[in-house]
């Protein structure tokens, strides 16, 4: 059941709405686990809100023989489980991996609808077995670190797009290979360019949506740090420095080409925070802080050489 509240907002993203999971009430925004259900003796499981999408599992053979306490029947009852056990498609362990990691909610479920769009297309178990992230593992946990890349690439897509989830920390702690990641998000966003609708946002609008979208869940990550006063200082800062460096960022704005128009959003909006954190005068330690929570991915080296605009105020 969705519900609101005007006490409890999530930390990450702010939404109010919120959806009851397993153990814990889940943010409906980003999955994000907000505080734990209380004991009820008389508690009854209820479905998840989210009914997330499934697939066709083919590899189900057979049928199933009751246990009977005839020794050769129950021996010949475990040969039939052995020979007939189902297993579950690499796409369904792509999408379960997604649920662990975002939980069941309509972030997770857009994802594994996309992975389900792409899988029609063409078959992802199928592409790139050999990955960098698989040298010297054994087949079993190849295959695993595979399914985490192309959930990870999904939700990295979905963020492209404007979604706020948790991409970039979800990739980091699975030790997500960079060039397996984009490998896999560029696949990916290769079958959707042919069956996605055209025409419906021009790229100026698109970027805006993208910088606004990037920037406020970066607003969310420095309210954990500064109080609510100075982390707003910071974005509004931010802003202007994307703006007078020719990033639109508001409907009007003209995107001229400039030092970020090669930067992905999500780059662009990082590098511009970090450099309006050096402009209001923050110690280096607070960057780090930042990049610890919210570590976008391909920004490590240029985050570590930035430690020179904020010379003399690092353990400030």
């Amino acid at each position: 059941m969705r519900e609101n509240t005007d006490t409890e907002k999530c930390e990450i993203c702010s939404s109010s709405g919120m959806v009851r999971g397993r153990s814990h009430y889940e943010c409906d925004g980003c999955g994000t686990e907000l505080f734990p259900i209380e004991a009820d003796s008389g508690f009854v499981p209820e479905s998840f809100s989210y009914t997330m999408p499934t697939t066709s599992n083919r590899n189900s053979l057979g049928s199933d023989i009751e246990w009977s306490k005839d020794p050769s029947l129950d021996r010949f009852r475990r040969s039939h489980d052995r020979v007939t056990s189902a297993k579950p498609l690499f796409i369904d362990i792509v999408i379960s991996e997604i649920t662990r990691s975002c939980g069941k909610n309509r972030i997770s479920a857009a994802a594994a609808d996309l992975i389900i769009k792409v899988n029609s297309e063409i078959s992802i178990s199928r592409l790139r077995r050999k990955m960098h992230g698989t040298s010297g593992l054994s087949p079993s946990d190849s295959k695993s670190y595979r399914t985490k890349v192309y959930a990870a690439a999904a939700l990295h897509i979905k963020r492209s797009d404007g979604q706020i989830n948790t991409a970039h920390r979800v990739s980091t702690e699975w030790g997500i290979n960079h060039f397996d990641l984009v490998g896999a998000i560029r696949m990916m966003n290769r079958v959707l360019k042919g069956i996605r609708p055209s025409g419906e946002e021009d790229p100026t609008t698109a970027r805006i949506r993208q910088l606004n979208s990037e920037s406020e869940s970066i607003r969310q990550y420095l309210y954990q740090i500064f109080q609510a006063p100075e982390a707003v200082h910071i974005s509004e800062t931010q802003i202007r420095i994307l703006r007078d460096s020719g990033e639109p960022f508001y409907h009007g704005d003209v995107w001229v080409n400039g030092r970020f128009t090669n930067e992905t959003p999500d780059k662009a909006a990082f590098v511009s925070v970090v450099e309006a954190m050096a402009e209001i005068g923050h110690p280096f330690a607070r960057v780090q802080e930042l990049y610890s929570i919210h570590p976008v991915r391909g920004l490590q080296t240029r985050v570590s050489r930035s430690r020179g605009l904020f010379s003399g105020r690092e353990l400030e």
